[in-house]
């Protein structure tokens, strides 16, 4: 038995007439606090009270949002609480849970047994050193100026009508800097009000750290409804099993992630002769890379790894997401982070011995926009390439 499992010690019921009784949804009610009973944060999932690994069967750390209810063995009370556990928005009737497994050829790739991904970290951010408004601009905090009116005693005259025609207000208004230590506390008190609203508690390192594939990308066991999109991946069931640069045996994608990959077949054909060993791997929960302003967690969609052909060898990863379009707005700032990755990594050679380069493809994948993609996704390549070519 778990910590936060509930055990029911009586047989009564108060349903009838294909009612659900009130005890009974006071039961469901008491699963749903019990479950989410014990809050928790990770780098990955900041937000305390919210469930985590619902669609996440294998992760260890599953155990911890775990709940058993025990009683009786009654199965028409079962049937009740189920029921009533549908009704009060806690279970989806229609949940099914699908195997994604990577493929075997994949895990016979020199990239799966001996290539890395690289991501970075999320760690505190120091405000050590800040000594100024000015400090504060250089950790994204916005600077403004503020004002406080002060009560001075002084009188002021206040014109109401002049020249008989338009009205006119005037006063004695006097405003001067002050230094820190003469503000008046309470002053004080509202502008660390102010500030706090916008400082953060993590930031993302810019420097990235490298990780094997074969430990962070594993087989994983999935679970949503039967009604999403995800559920029937029979469009792209034969393109994901015959592509050889697909590591996983199928997708279980949103619309646009179909899309994607099906543009993405369409760009491999025309870049062979530019590129081998490319691999598109899905990332499902696998990991997690965090905005360099304030470490907020981002899980892209794909990773993309392929290297150069010609000339000395250099491996390329891409982050890439794609997104519906109702969805860009309330994710722009991911876009940005990706830009950012862009414009930090694209001359940065992370290691000497076997070269690699990360890029993040500073746009979106939607398929309306599917030429802007490519043409992002080709320049953030050929920018990288161009600089590579400068180093040596």
């Amino acid at each position: 038995m778990n910590l936060f499992d509930i055990v029911r010690c009586y047989e009564a019921r108060d349903s009838g007439k294909n009612k659900i009784g009130k005890t009974t949804i006071s039961e469901a009610q008491l699963i749903g606090r019990g479950a989410r009973y014990f809050p928790f944060v990770l780098p990955e999932h900041t937000d305390r009270f919210r469930r985590k690994f619902d669609e996440d069967l294998d992760h260890e750390l599953r155990v911890l949002e775990e709940l058993h209810y025990h009683s009786i063995h009654d199965s028409r009370y079962i049937s009740e609480i189920r029921t009533a556990l549908i009704d009060e928005g806690m279970m989806d009737e229609r949940l099914e849970t699908r195997q994604l497994k990577l493929k075997a050829d994949f895990k016979d790739t020199d990239l799966y047994k001996h290539g890395v991904v690289w991501l970075n970290k999320q760690v505190p951010k120091d405000y050590q050193h800040v000594q100024s408004f000015t400090d504060l601009a250089k950790l994204d905090v916005k600077q403004k100026n503020y004002e406080h009116a002060i009560y001075t005693g002084a009188g002021g005259v206040t014109t109401v009508m002049e020249n008989a025609a338009v009205p006119v207000a005037q006063g004695n208004q006097n405003s001067r800097d002050i230094k820190v230590v003469d503000i008046e506390l309470n002053i004080v008190s509202q502008i660390e009000s102010e500030i706090r609203k916008e400082i953060t508690e993590y930031q993302g390192t810019k420097h990235f750290y490298e990780h094997h594939i074969r430990a962070v990308f594993t087989d994983k066991t999935l679970k949503f409804s039967v009604d999403t999109p995800r559920a029937d991946d029979s469009d792209t069931a034969y393109l994901v099993k015959v592509s050889d640069w697909f590591a996983y045996d199928t997708l279980y994608g949103t619309s646009e992630e179909k899309a994607f990959v099906a543009m993405l077949d369409r760009w491999i054909q025309e870049s062979t002769k530019t590129y081998e060993d490319i691999y598109l791997l899905r990332n499902e929960g696998h990991f997690s890379i965090y905005s360099f302003s304030d470490g907020s967690p981002f899980q892209p969609d794909f990773v993309l790894f392929l290297r150069e052909k010609n000339g000395e060898p250099l491996s390329y990863q891409l982050f890439i997401e794609p997104k519906g379009e109702y969805l860009t707005e309330t994710d722009r700032w991911k876009e940005k982070f990706l830009a950012e990755i862009r414009a930090e990594y694209h001359s940065k050679i992370l290691t000497e011995n076997s070269k690699y380069r990360v890029i993040g493809v500073p746009s979106f994948y939607h398929e309306r926009y599917e030429n802007q993609f490519k043409d992002d996704l080709n320049a953030a390549l050929t920018e990288t390439a161009q600089t590579s070519e400068q180093d040596d």
